[in-house]
């Protein structure tokens, strides 16, 4: 809390920092997350460059995880998508830890899917390297799919607090929603922590209780 202290000596004293929490206005709403997803998916099928790799970068957050870093570092020989395989190889996770996401039938047809549109209309044959590139044939950097992002949110009217990480949130909020499983949520998000994890069935538990007052 701001104005809480912890005294460092007899004449300085610094405040403590406020722990992290995740919050309602962090998330997509189940409903503007629907209906992003079905216009991207709409938009992608001109086939035209922005348009698919905007859904792919969505896709990739809102049904694995990722964090911002590892979809920029992505790489295709990270993705088992052979038959009998669906999973996601994060080489450098945060704290530079390595970790395998499993991933669901639709994030994994859709990565084969821009595997295809790849060749097709970017006329290459490598199946090895960055999964995202940009139009100078240079990997993404952050900072290329923090404007990607916001410029979506800006395009389809969603507010302009969202950023990259909201996506990251929603998952892990929709995951729980879905499962009510704490322990399956800390695993997929990587969560160090199960106080963190828990946080996200906090915040449901408020959507439960805002839905219930509008039945009185």
């Amino acid at each position: 809390m701001s104005n809480e202290f912890v005294r460092t000596n007899r004449n300085v004293e610094k405040p403590r920092k406020s722990q992290w929490t995740v919050s309602a206005k962090k998330c997509l709403q189940e409903d503007e997350e629907n209906r992003l997803m079905k216009n991207l998916k709409e938009a992608a099928k001109s086939n035209k460059r922005r348009d698919v790799y905007r859904q792919i970068i969505f896709h990739l957050v809102l049904r694995s995880g990722l964090r911002c870093s590892e979809v920029k570092d992505l790489n295709w020989e990270d993705c088992a998508l052979g038959n009998g395989q669906s999973s996601i190889e994060v080489v450098r996770g945060k704290g530079g830890k390595r970790a395998v996401v499993l991933i669901g039938p639709k994030l994994k047809a859709n990565l084969r899917a821009f595997l295809r549109w790849r060749k097709t209309y970017e006329n290459t044959e490598d199946i090895w390297g960055p999964v995202l590139l940009s139009t100078h044939k240079k990997r993404y950097t952050r900072y290329g799919i923090y404007e990607l992002v916001k410029k979506v949110y800006a395009d389809y009217g969603l507010p302009q607090r969202y950023h990259v990480h909201s996506l990251r949130h929603s998952f892990v909020s929709d995951l729980y929603r879905t499962t009510k499983d704490l322990r399956l949520c800390q695993i997929q998000a990587r969560h160090s922590s199960s106080s963190v994890t828990e946080q996200y069935a906090h915040l449901n538990s408020i959507e439960i209780k805002n839905a219930m007052a509008l039945l009185d």
